[in-house]
């Protein structure tokens, strides 16, 4: 039997360092795993034949129980994954899993995978090696990641909190279920009714939209809404800084081509800069951001989601994962990760 555990101590302002982890059988872990429409197969992945320089966003996977771990894959532009599979095999264990990718949140450069657990029988903290290997249409390993995982166990009060370092949303859930996330497009479609003259001039107004207008052109668009990132940084000064990114797409009928049937946007990029000030309760590991403002452009307030004021909670979970709770807005509930590196890319 094989067993794998860590060791680990807790850097200088952590949370409580956690106990040794008791040794855990590695194919408990096996049966633990939770990946989208998995399944257990005998033996070792099949061999690799590299064919991709793929990159993932962390080169360490941490997970506490009540959340989904969010992780991001890089592709090459132009690379498919679009069989939306993978294997994961963890070190020692006699199975491996198959299991897909959050295919449908798939971007030209970027797929996700959400890691979970099935705690029965296991008690965290304990860790483990595994190895990721993304596959092709054909079913053949195209790259492979190596990494270590640490389950952590839940914090439990007098927490030490983790300053100075960046705390990055990595999604949104209502009632248990995905709701949103950075790199999360929100796609609404819909249909612009303009006219194109007998000599080919496209214009937009209220007559093209009668049925009889032998000019009228029905053009179809999407709307798109997609936060590209959202983190913030508090300090031991009670300080609390951050940065956000959003990116927005909506039709613009007048900019539209209703001879060619393309249609026209307005929108972009919004970038933001937070500050403000928070209140820490180490007795019960959680803090209440006190105030939080952004920039503003032509005296209108751009955006950002991160909430504050007495009614938003932030709770410290373990010791690379905090949850942002707001009384009287039903039961979303917004994730951060502990991140040490700025935005990395690891091979």
């Amino acid at each position: 039997m094989i067993f794998a555990g860590c060791s680990e101590d807790a850097a200088p302002g952590d949370p409580k360092p956690e106990p040794n982890p008791i040794s855990v059988d590695v194919n408990k872990i096996i049966k633990a795993l939770r990946f989208r429409n998995s399944t257990v197969i005998p033996g070792t992945t099949p061999t690799l034949a590299k064919k991709a320089d793929l990159k993932i966003d962390t080169d360490t996977i941490f997970w506490v129980e009540g959340i989904k771990n969010r992780i991001k894959i890089l592709k090459p532009v132009g690379q498919q994954i679009s069989s939306g599979s993978f294997y994961a095999q963890v070190t020692g264990a006699d199975s491996y899993i198959k299991a897909e990718f959050e295919i449908e949140d798939e971007t030209d450069t970027i797929v996700f995978m959400n890691v979970d657990f099935d705690l029965t029988g296991l008690k965290p903290p304990f860790s483990f090696d595994i190895k990721i290997i993304p596959l092709d249409d054909s079913g053949l390993g195209i790259d492979e990641f190596d990494l270590p995982v640490s389950v952590e166990a839940l914090t439990d009060g007098g927490c030490n909190f983790p300053y100075e370092d960046i705390w990055e949303w990595i999604s949104t859930e209502g009632t248990g279920d995905f709701y949103t996330a950075p790199m999360y497009p929100s796609i609404t479609p819909g249909t612009v009714i303009g006219c194109c003259s007998d000599t080919g001039n496209s214009y937009y107004e209220a007559s093209c939209a009668n049925p009889n207008n032998n000019f009228r052109r029905v053009v179809n668009y999407e709307n798109i809404f997609m936060v590209r990132l959202e983190y913030l940084k508090f300090f031991k000064s009670g300080d609390v800084a951050g940065e956000f990114d959003q990116f927005t797409q909506n039709i613009l009928p007048s900019l539209s081509d209703f001879c060619g049937g393309k249609p026209g946007y307005i929108g972009g990029d919004v970038h933001n800069a937070m500050y403000g000030t928070f209140t820490y309760n180490r007795s019960n590991c959680s803090l209440i951001i006190d105030q939080l403002e952004g920039l503003t452009d032509s005296g209108f307030p751009l955006p950002f989601y991160a909430g504050a004021g007495p009614s938003v909670e932030y709770k410290l979970l373990s010791r690379h994962f905090l949850k942002e709770t707001r009384n009287g807005e039903g039961s979303l509930e917004r994730i951060y990760e502990r991140r040490t590196q700025f935005f990395t890319w690891y091979d």
